[in-house]
C-alpha cells in the first residue's frame, strides 16, 4: 500500500481480476476536487468587492520559493506602495 493509503477516503488496493490486462496493480478511492479557475475567479471578485486590487504578471519560477515571493512583494510595493501580506498564486 502506498504510504498516503490512510489519508485516503475509502482506499482499497484492486485485485487482479479488476485490473485491465497489462496492469499488474491498481487502487481506488474517493476523492474530491476543486474547479480552481471557478475558484479563483469568485476570490478575485471577493477581493475586488473587499477594495483590493489584482495584479498579474510574470514572476521568476526557477530560482525557487523565495525569490519568486520576494518578487512577488517588490512588485506589490512598486504597483501600490503597499506591503504583501497575502498571496495568491496561480501557474499559466
Amino acid at each position: 500500500m502506498p504510504w498516503w493509503a490512510k489519508e485516503a477516503f475509502s482506499f482499497r488496493k484492486l485485485p487482479s481480476e479488476e485490473l485491465p490486462e497489462d496492469i499488474y496493480a491498481g487502487c481506488m478511492y474517493d476523492a474530491f476536487t476543486i474547479d480552481v479557475p471557478r475558484y479563483l475567479h469568485n476570490l478575485g471578485k471577493e477581493v475586488k468587492d473587499f477594495g483590493g486590487k489584482l495584479l498579474q504578471a510574470q514572476l521568476p519560477i526557477n530560482q525557487g520559493l523565495s525569490a519568486f515571493l520576494d518578487a512577488a512583494g517588490d512588485l506589490v510595493k512598486e504597483k501600490t506602495g503597499k506591503s504583501v501580506n497575502a498571496y495568491v498564486m496561480r501557474q499559466v
